[in-house]
């Protein structure tokens, strides 16, 4: 024949009982305290997450920006070292054989002259 099944526990007494559920209810009550925070936390995190990731970015076209001067002043000098053509008596400016291209290359200017008399 089977074995007689186990025996149940005693019900406990209904003063631990009471205590048991006065311990879970703590428990659940400090855990839906957590939970709130974390949801009430979770907007600002993402703020911070999408500010830092544009910081990141502007750092990075700043890096650009700056090597495109660099490039751009060390062309000007260039530029500049081999142009000997200076405003005449009359004249406020004067621009001889002006190119000028875009950072990507584009040719938006080529050869241009110009010349402002006062």
């Amino acid at each position: 024949p089977p074995p007689p099944p186990p025996p149940h526990p005693p019900p406990p007494p209904p003063a631990d009982l009471a205590e048991s559920i006065t311990q879970l209810t703590s428990v659940i009550g400090g855990l839906t305290g957590s939970f709130t925070s974390l949801v009430n936390a979770a907007p600002l995190a993402s703020s911070l997450a999408g500010n830092a990731s544009r910081v990141g970015q502007m750092l990075e076209f700043m890096d650009v920006m700056e090597s495109e001067h660099d490039r751009h002043a060390q062309y000007a000098e260039q530029s500049a070292a081999k142009s000997q053509v200076r405003p005449g008596p009359r004249e406020m400016l004067r621009i001889a054989d002006m190119t000028c291209r875009l950072p990507h290359g584009r040719l938006i200017v080529d050869k241009l002259n110009l010349v402002l008399e006062r």
